[in-house]
């Protein structure tokens, strides 16, 4: 990149948006956990209906300023080094915000007039604050390193949102995707025990059953979104090429992972798209491919993100060194829970694909 024009450019290739627009919500990431209370965790969303005017006052006071110096550090570091965001270290985006200089430097990101005016003469507290936020995160990168010595350093801002947004939302809260994954996983679980797998045709007791609830007895169009399903279930995951790897890697484990939630978006919306009554909400098999393509979302980010680092970047580093860097073991943890559902659902996919349709039954 030669000039501010093609850095922008560079970022709207990358991430369809502004430069200013990927640092903000990659700041409002780090500052929520760093203080450990986010609008997005259901705990604190039910704390916050019962105190809303403290919450405002909380987000207007606490979390907004500091987030704001935060993305103008990391904003403002990017156009420094001539690089993407997310490829910030995160100890340079701290060196600039502890530098006035540095962080107000003119050009600065439109924002609402008078914001820079007021968080510049906002005082050492707002400082304080937002500094805190990184430290956070590059003492819990720190943290990690005594446990992987041999891991590349230094922390960048995009591996530092790809761990906060696979952790908790708080210390010792469960990660964010636990009830994702918990409800994909018990979705799958009654589809399965509730079909009905005899080829015979039900019966009496068996439509009672069906008519209250208690049982599944699948649909034709049922069993061929099943079958459109079950190739990419049980592929092996084999892209990116990772030449020489020892196993499959774990970028090609996530790229798994997104092709899935593309496919089951296409098979969904194909029979949506032909009025079939079987995709409504609330049916065995729309309910668990709905529950598992929730879940598989809150990848996506991670997979087109990497996907793109992994190109820039991993014939440099080589793949081991490479995947050490950049899927942090809260990640890792996240794809593994994701595989594990992935799992469940090709079993209820295989028993769907077995089963005999009862045209009239339901």
């Amino acid at each position: 990149m030669s000039d501010e024009d093609d850095w922008e450019s560079a970022h709207r290739r990358a991430y369809a948006r502004t430069a200013w627009r990927r640092a903000l919500p990659a700041a409002g990431a780090q500052t929520y956990r760093a203080l450990g209370r986010s609008p997005e965790d259901p705990e604190q969303w039910d704390a916050d209906q019962e105190d809303m005017a403290g919450a405002r006052r909380w987000a207007a006071k606490v979390a907004l300023p500091a987030g704001l110096l935060v993305a103008l550090a990391i904003w403002q570091g990017a156009r420094t080094a001539d690089v993407l965001v997310d490829d910030v270290l995160l100890a340079d985006a701290q060196q600039v915000l502890r530098t006035e200089q540095l962080l107000f430097a003119e050009p600065l990101p439109a924002v609402p007039a008078g914001t820079w005016a007021d968080l510049r003469v906002g005082g050492f507290d707002v400082l304080a604050r937002a500094d805190n936020v990184l430290a956070h995160h590059l003492v819990a990168d720190a943290r990690a390193f005594t446990q992987d010595p041999e891991r590349p350093a230094p922390l960048q801002v995009g591996d530092a949102v790809r761990a906060v947004r696979s952790g908790p939302y708080r210390d010792g809260g469960p990660p964010r995707w636990q009830s994702a994954v918990d409800y994909a996983r018990a979705a799958i679980a009654r589809a399965s025990t509730a079909l009905y797998t005899d080829p015979r045709p039900p019966g009496e007791t068996d439509l009672a059953r069906a008519r209250a609830g208690r049982l599944w007895l699948p649909a034709q169009d049922e069993i061929d979104a099943a079958t459109a399903i079950h190739p990419t279930l049980t592929a092996e995951p084999d892209t990116p090429a990772v030449p020489g790897a020892d196993g499959t890697a774990w970028i090609q484990r996530l790229a798994r992972l997104a092709h899935v939630d593309a496919t089951l978006t296409a098979v969904v919306q194909h029979h949506i798209d032909r009025g079939s009554p079987t995709m409504r909400p609330a049916q065995p098999l729309s309910t668990a491919l709905g529950a598992t393509g929730a879940a598989l979302s809150d990848l996506a980010q991670a997979a087109r993100d990497l996907d793109r680092t992994w190109a820039d970047t991993a014939p440099t580093l080589g793949t081991t060194a490479w995947e050490r860097r950049h899927i942090p073991e809260l990640l890792r943890r996240h794809i593994t829970a994701l595989e594990r559902v992935l799992w469940d659902l090709t079993g209820l996919v295989d028993a769907l694909r077995n089963a005999t349709a009862h045209p009239g039954a339901r």
